[in-house]
C-alpha cells in the first residue's frame, strides 16, 4: 500500500529545500541545543516532527565522495566500569537503541525501485555501520546512476513517507537495557549529556526514534546530512557537544555505544572511549576483535554507577 500524501501535508510543507546560499548544516537548530520532551508520535503520525528539510544532503557530502584509500539491571563489574571524566555519551542507533525489523532496509529498496527503477544488486550492499549517503552512492554506482543533489534530494523525499509507513507494519523494538540504561545515566549526580552518533540522515533518526519514544531524550547528534564518513561525524557530533557544555571536550571525555566495528573505528576518530554491543548483527567475539574499551552482550549488562568509580 503506497502511504498517501495527503495525510502528512505538514511534512511536505518542511520538504522545501533552504533557501539560496544557506548550508543544510545550518537548517538543524535542534542539533545545537536542548530538544524539547514532546509526546510519543502515533504509529504512521509525521504530523509532530520537527520543521526539516528531509532531502537536502551536505554539500560536501554530495560533490567531495571520500577518497578510496580513504528498571534494574545486573551491575556493570569493575573492569568495565566507565570513568569519571566522561562527559558526553553518544549512542549508535539501529542495533544498538533500537531494532526496526527491517523497516530502513525495506524503506531503501522501494524507494530504488518506484523512483528509479533499481531492482537489482540490493543484497550488494551492506547497512550496518554505514552512513545514508555512503549506501546511496554505492547504489547510484551499481547502476549509473549520476550521484547528483537532485537525485539525493529525490531518493531521500521519498525514503522519508516509506520509512515511516514499513515501520507502521514492522515489529519495532528498544534493544534490552537502553532505557534502563538511559534512566540511571539521567539520574546521576552529574550526568552525561546524552546524543546521537549515526549513519542515518536527521529525519529518518526522528522518525525511527519517535516511533518509539525516544527522540526526546537526546540533546544533540550528528548525522549523515553533516557528513558522508563516520569519522567526521564524530568530530562533528564532539563539537556540537562542546557548544553546548560551553568549553572544548577532550576525545576521552567522550564515550561512543555501537554495535559494530565502525562504530569503534568511528569514536577512535576523535579519541573517544568506545562500549561495543552486541544488539546487532556482530557477535561479541567479532567486536572483540576491534578492540573497544569494553564489550557486552546488550546493555542490561552495564551500569551507569560505574560512572563514579
Amino acid at each position: 500500500m503506497n502511504p498517501h500524501p495527503q495525510s502528512r501535508s505538514r511534512l511536505l510543507a518542511t520538504a522545501r529545500a533552504p533557501p539560496p546560499g544557506r548550508s543544510f548544516v545550518r537548517s538543524f537548530p535542534a542539533c545545537d541545543k536542548k530538544l524539547p520532551t514532546s509526546p510519543p508520535l502515533q504509529t504512521g503520525c509525521l504530523t509532530q516532527l520537527t520543521p526539516v528539510h528531509p532531502g537536502a544532503i551536505l554539500e560536501s557530502a554530495v560533490s567531495n565522495p571520500p577518497r578510496a584509500k580513504d528498571v534494574n539491571c545486573p551491575r556493570l563489574p569493575k573492569h568495565l566500569g566507565f570513568s569519571l571524566m566522561v562527559r558526553v555519551v553518544l549512542f549508535d542507533i539501529d542495533g544498538t537503541l533500537i531494532r526496526t525489523g527491517g523497516a530502513g532496509v525495506r524503506a531503501f529498496a522501494k524507494v530504488f525501485a518506484t523512483e528509479f527503477n533499481a531492482v537489482d544488486g540490493f543484497e550488494r550492499l551492506t547497512f550496518p555501520g554505514r552512513t545514508d549517503v555512503s549506501l546511496l552512492r554505492e547504489f547510484f554506482g551499481f547502476h549509473h546512476i549520476p550521484a547528483t543533489p537532485e537525485n539525493f534530494q529525490r531518493f531521500f523525499d521519498r525514503y522519508v513517507f516509506w520509512l515511516d509507513h514499513m515501520l507502521s507494519q514492522s515489529q519495532a523494538k528498544v534493544c534490552p537495557g537502553v532505557l534502563e540504561l538511559i534512566h540511571q545515566l539521567n539520574a546521576l549526580p552529574r550526568p552525561p549529556l546524552l546524543g546521537l552518533l549515526t549513519g542515518n540522515i536527521r529525519l529518518g533518526a526522528e522518525i525511527k526514534l519517535r516511533h518509539l519514544n525516544l527522540w526526546h531524550v537526546f540533546a544533540t547528534g550528528a548525522f549523515a546530512d553533516d557528513h558522508e564518513e563516520r569519522g567526521q561525524l564524530a568530530a562533528i557530533a564532539r563539537q556540537r557537544a562542546s557548544r553546548i557544555l560551553g568549553r572544548e571536550l577532550r576525545g576521552e571525555e567522550v564515550l561512543v555505544i555501537g554495535d559494530t566495528p565502525l562504530d569503534i573505528h568511528c569514536a577512535r576518530a576523535i579519541g573517544a572511549k568506545v562500549l561495543a554491543v552486541a544488539t546487532g548483527g556482530v557477535t561479541l567475539e567479532q567486536l572483540r576483535e576491534h578492540q573497544p574499551d569494553w564489550a557486552v552482550e546488550d546493555l542490561r549488562a552495564v551500569q551507569a554507577r560505574g560512572l563514579l568509580e
